[in-house]
């Protein structure tokens, strides 16, 4: 999932991942910069959006990231 996004802000990268798992038919709720996700498999997944940086928290490991591609594969790892 190659994705290029220039100077996008908070709001437009969290309708992008709110697209993103609605595809994928996951449960989800946003607060501000914060997604929970309900996984039947793995719980909670929550991710927060800033407009630098992606973060994924799951089970206690929260994972970072710079790029929004890799916080794509990390989702798509994690969900599907």
């Amino acid at each position: 999932m190659q994705k290029n996004y220039v100077m996008l802000n908070n709001h437009d990268l969290i309708s992008l991942v709110e697209n993103y798992l609605e595809k994928v038919n996951v449960e989800y709720q946003c607060l501000h910069n914060r997604i929970e996700i309900y996984h039947l498999d793995r719980g909670l997944i929550v991710a927060e959006i800033n407009e630098n940086s992606f973060s994924i928290l799951i089970n206690k490991n929260k994972h970072e990231f710079e790029i929004i591609d890799e916080f794509f594969k990390k989702l798509d790892e994690l969900l599907i």
